[in-house]
């Protein structure tokens, strides 16, 4: 991750997840972030206020692994998926899913040597 002084334009209609994640994290703050270990996932710690105006504390995973990273917004105390950037099915990925209201779990490990 870096900061960067470059423009990007933003499209005229922001995408579902973009919203998702306006819906859930907008006028919260950064308590903390950490990486696992030393693997390629980050973890942001946000808290902010639901509608009715409720504390919450949401987990954003930044999981970095070339084609196959991911954005996975997930519930603090339960660890249950809210949504995910890209979607894996049990068809697609053997060893998790990664699927609204199933639980989040930790990409494999690398294996590198």
């Amino acid at each position: 991750m870096q900061l960067t002084e470059h423009q990007y334009d933003n499209p005229s209609e922001p995408p579902m997840f973009c919203m998702l994640l306006r819906k859930h994290l907008e006028g919260g703050f950064i308590e903390r972030f950490e990486q696992i270990g030393f693997d390629r996932v980050i973890v942001l710690h946000v808290r902010s206020r639901n509608e009715i105006g409720d504390e919450q504390t949401r987990k954003l995973y930044i999981e970095i692994m070339g084609r196959h990273s991911n954005f996975i917004l997930v519930e603090d105390g339960t660890q249950q998926i809210i949504d995910g950037l890209k979607h894996l099915s049990p068809s697609v990925n053997s060893y998790r899913t990664v699927l609204p209201g199933h639980e989040y779990l930790l990409p494999p490990a690398q294996q590198k040597k």
